[in-house]
């Protein structure tokens, strides 16, 4: 039987991740898009005159349009759902959602004169009890930092009670996203082929990509094949012997890593690394950053067996001259490059990182939406509280549960 699952909200989808899901579903699955509105109690302004763009909520959900499409369920991406359906969401970390939301997302800061720290601390207390809603089955993070992390700040905020965080617990899980494996190539008498992609320009470690290829050009020349994959604003200055590529349509890129020998990954941030695991997944050896920012990392890759770390707390130079050596090895010995290859190809395919690995968890979540049929009856209680006044009164009378915004004038709703 087919189920057809609703994938949201279009903002917060990532372009790796989430693309993973519609282009390799688990068996049965069908996903699809809805309409839908974000809702928002903001802080501190004219609601007439509130954007999220702009300024600071108390509070977020977002409500996917009824009857326009038929699905089981909502999968959503870190934003709480006030439909009154089943839902699960998946989070790389949910601390952020906790504390600003969609706020963040946009490109806003939360330092302490825009957003102070009590008013982080009520948002995070007002924003955990949609989770705690019976009708949200699952809450599945990316990496077990991320679960522990999210964990650990909840003990220390004290928002709820000891039996609400074991029925939390409950809802918890580690799905890593992922893609199908293929088998890695091993001929040995092409160049070696050496990729690194990056959206943004420091956090991605462009600025280090340049000098890392430059060394390597000066050492191998045309025994190994440069790319660099990001936005032509990313790289000021261009090497002659770089292919360099904008970003690509996510079928295309993919094509490129599957010819691909080594993926590097300078990053100075990753909240899970998407782009490594798909380069895991078609056959690389992987060349990466470790440490603070990257904590999570060895849950993906083994040092010295599926791929070398490069840790982030050396200096620029040092760490231009780890990622020099690291490659060089893969470059100079093609049986460790096979074996590197082999290995993250054992651990894709059947493995903690192969795609039935992932479908399991996600399936046994979704069969939790064809037994979900009644509306909640707490939402339907809330549905006519328009009033922001009545609405910040209602959240601390019911032990701060999730009021649906209704006063359109309150909170703009963003059709997408």
């Amino acid at each position: 039987m087919s189920i057809s699952i609703c994938l949201g909200p279009q903002i917060e989808l990532h372009s790796g991740i989430h693309s993973s899901l519609e282009i390799f579903p688990p068996p049965g699955i069908e996903y699809t898009h809805a309409p839908h509105s974000h809702r928002f109690i903001p802080y501190d302004v004219d609601p007439s005159q509130f954007s999220p763009h702009i300024h600071p909520s108390l509070i977020e959900t977002v409500r996917f349009a009824d009857g326009t499409v038929h699905y089981a369920g909502i999968h959503t991406s870190r934003i709480p759902v006030d439909n009154g359906i089943p839902w699960v969401t998946d989070a790389d970390c949910l601390l952020a959602t906790l504390k600003v939301g969609t706020h963040y997302a946009f490109g806003g800061h939360y330092d302490r004169e825009t957003y102070p720290a009590e008013i982080i601390q009520r948002r995070a207390k007002l924003m955990i009890r949609p989770f705690l809603n019976d009708f949200c089955k699952g809450i599945l993070f990316h990496t077990d930092y991320a679960l522990r992390l999210f964990l650990a700040y909840l003990h220390d905020l004290e928002a709820i009670t000891a039996a609400e965080e074991d029925a939390l617990r409950q809802k918890l899980a580690v799905v890593r996203p992922t893609i199908p494996a293929i088998q890695p190539r091993t001929d040995h008498g092409s160049p070696v082929r050496i990729l690194y992609t990056g959206r943004t320009t420091t956090e991605k470690g462009s600025h280090l990509i340049q000098k890392i290829f430059s060394e390597l050009h000066c050492q191998y020349g045309r025994k190994i094949h440069l790319t660099a994959v990001s936005p032509q604003e990313a790289v000021a200055d261009r090497l002659p012997y770089v292919n360099y590529s904008p970003i690509l349509q996510h079928w295309e890129y993919l094509e490129l890593v599957a010819e691909t020998d080594i993926f590097i990954s300078p990053t100075l941030y990753e909240s899970y690394g998407m782009a490594m695991v798909e380069a895991a997944c078609l056959g690389c050896a992987v060349v990466c950053s470790s440490g603070s920012e990257v904590d999570h990392i060895g849950e993906l890759f083994q040092d010295g067996k599926s791929a070398f770390f490069v840790e982030n707390s050396l200096s620029e130079d040092e760490k231009v001259s780890q990622y020099t050596i690291a490659l060089s090895r893969l470059i100079d010995s093609p049986e460790l490059l096979d074996r590197f290859k082999w290995q993250n190809y054992r651990n894709t395919s059947t493995g903690f990182l192969s795609i039935s690995a992932r479908d399991r968890l996600l399936v046994k979540f979704y069969q939790e939406f064809i037994n979900v049929t009644a509306k909640d009856q707490r939402f339907s209680a809330i549905e006519n509280v328009t009033d922001i006044g009545n609405i910040r009164s209602f959240y601390l009378k019911e032990l701060l549960q999730l009021a649906p915004v209704t006063n359109q004038n309150m909170a703009r709703s963003m059709l997408v």
